[in-house]
């Protein structure tokens, strides 16, 4: 997670607005602390890349491969990755575990990009195997960028 940012702004003075600084800063850190603490105590997992798909490496507050998490009746998928070709890319990126599948297949978006500096949202398809699949987005992606939640049963 990113960290929040000190602004050292001057103010005239005598005026309130350096007070109003302060406590917008102290009500930010408070937040991002609160989000630490409870992006922590997700249970992520992992998940396998196949078929030449690999961790996004870049920069950017974002999970560089794929995982998810379950809660209840549902799933996250999050993460970035990285095509491994050029052209149609209709291949399977990771196959999620037994626990984490959905009943029936469903389709999320995604976004993705290409070398060209196109971004696009696109799709995969979850299917009740378990089957990650890109379906369509940029053309010749070079990334697709995951954060969807689905039901699981």
């Amino acid at each position: 997670m990113p960290t929040t940012t000190n602004w050292d702004i001057s103010y005239p003075l005598g005026t309130e607005a350096a007070a109003i600084h302060d406590i917008v800063q102290e009500t930010a850190e408070s937040v991002e602390l609160a989000l630490n603490e409870i992006t922590a105590k997700i249970d992520w997992t992992p998940l396998t890349l196949i078929n030449g798909y690999s961790a996004y490496t870049g920069s950017g507050g974002y999970y560089n491969g794929l995982r998810a998490s379950k809660n209840g009746n549902t799933i996250r998928v999050n993460g970035i990755v990285k095509n491994p070709t050029t052209g149609d890319p209709k291949t399977t990126i990771a196959v999620l575990p037994v626990a984490l599948r959905p009943m029936f297949s469903v389709y999320q978006p995604v976004t993705t990009g290409n070398a060209a500096g196109s971004i696009v949202i696109g799709n995969v398809a979850i299917g009740s195997n378990g089957n990650i699949t890109y379906q369509n987005g940029a053309t010749d992606p070079t990334f697709v960028a995951f954060n969807f939640t689905i039901a699981i049963n």
